[in-house]
């Protein structure tokens, strides 16, 4: 039987993109439901991805960046634990880790 293994990589985390002032995340932890906050616009399309920390997809959004000032997310559905959120535009990867209660 063959297995595969699912590598989450990330080429630059979302508190460099945050300590920019770009992009606010909040709050952390939660309760299955935070924002994903741009604070410049950002033009092209941008996939919102949650996964729990087993690799497996819980939220996947594509939306246009140009309407993409403030975002809610919600998966209030999950169990409680330590997900990732990412954040992809493009080549660029951000990621942040969520606790959700």
């Amino acid at each position: 039987m063959e297995r595969s293994i699912r590598v989450l990589a990330t080429a630059i985390g979302l508190n460099e993109l945050e300590q920019s002032g770009m992009l606010s995340v909040y709050p952390n932890p939660n309760n299955g439901t935070f924002k994903l906050s741009f604070k410049q616009p950002i033009n092209g399309e941008v996939q919102l991805t949650v996964y729990n920390m087993l690799g497996a997809k819980v939220y996947d959004e594509q939306v246009n960046a140009s309407d993409l000032s403030s975002k809610q997310i919600n998966v209030e559905s999950v169990m409680p634990g330590i997900y990732v959120v990412y954040v992809k535009r493009g080549n660029e990867i951000y990621s942040q880790r969520i606790t959700i209660k």
